[in-house]
């Protein structure tokens, strides 16, 4: 039996102690994260069997925002992950952030499965901004966190499965392509473009079909725009009504609940 690790809670001065001594998150949490942490309360877990690098949420039950993290943050990529999560929040708090809805429509798939689904929706509407936000304002640079992680863990799962899955895995894939896409359009550095063009060579060889998928996502999200919640909304009503679940479109799983 695979034993799966249990969150331990932690402090929030735990988290950002070591990340204090880089001027990007100093100047993040001094002038967009204190001004705002009498009216959001996070809760900080710590589990190194996080799905992902890091993931925000909202307890089911209280509703409480949360932070959980592989490990303790201490590196300049930890505090962009730390930050990114933290900005999230605060987008959520202001009312920039879609929230979808799992229609009565029945699929092969369970709830937790369409659930996933709609979060990497959120990533993909919801990341590049933020990143480019981090950014432009506090000087944070992605360029190592793309290059010396996100991008090998990409290609370790190009190279152990190819493009023969289900309508839903194929989607989230395509998804997860055309934010990355998204995300590089802020890049400029030019060893970092190259090596995004050679993940996409990588992608034609491994997953053709996702990433013509990722193009046609992009292009949609590029032409339409994707900055205000009104154009996240008219795009996610064209993507819904283009893809399909097993012949069923995306409009009839998800929706728009309501722009919060």
């Amino acid at each position: 039996m695979v034993s799966i690790s249990r969150d331990e809670t932690v402090a929030e001065a735990t988290i950002v102690e070591e990340l204090l001594k880089f001027s990007e998150f100093e100047d993040f949490d001094r002038n967009r994260w204190k001004p705002r942490k009498k009216d959001i309360l996070i809760d900080w877990k710590i589990n190194s069997s996080c799905d992902g690098f890091s993931f925000q949420g909202f307890d089911e039950i209280s509703g409480k925002p949360f932070i959980r993290l592989r490990k303790i943050p201490k590196t300049r990529d930890d505090a962009f992950l730390v930050a990114h999560e933290i900005e999230h929040i605060i987008r959520h708090f202001d009312k920039q952030y879609l929230e979808f809805a799992k229609s009565s429509v029945i699929t092969k798939y369970k709830d937790e499965e369409i659930v996933d689904l709609s979060i990497r929706l959120g990533s993909f509407f919801d990341d590049p901004i933020v990143n480019s936000f981090l950014h432009d304002v506090y000087h944070f640079n992605p360029i190592h966190f793309y290059t010396k992680v996100k991008m090998p863990e990409t290609v370790k799962s190009l190279n152990s499965s190819g493009d023969l899955v289900d309508d839903l895995t194929r989607l989230k894939r395509a998804l997860f392509y055309s934010q990355c896409a998204l995300e590089w359009d802020s890049i400029e550095d030019k060893v970092t473009l190259r090596k995004w063009r050679e993940l996409k060579r990588l992608y034609q060889m491994k997953r053709p079909i996702v990433k013509r998928m990722g193009e046609e996502l992009y292009s949609m999200a590029k032409e339409d725009g994707y900055d205000t919640l009104e154009k996240q909304t008219a795009l996610f009503d064209k993507i819904a009504n283009k893809y399909t679940i097993d012949g069923i479109k995306i409009s009839s799983i998800l929706r728009v609940n309501h722009v919060l």
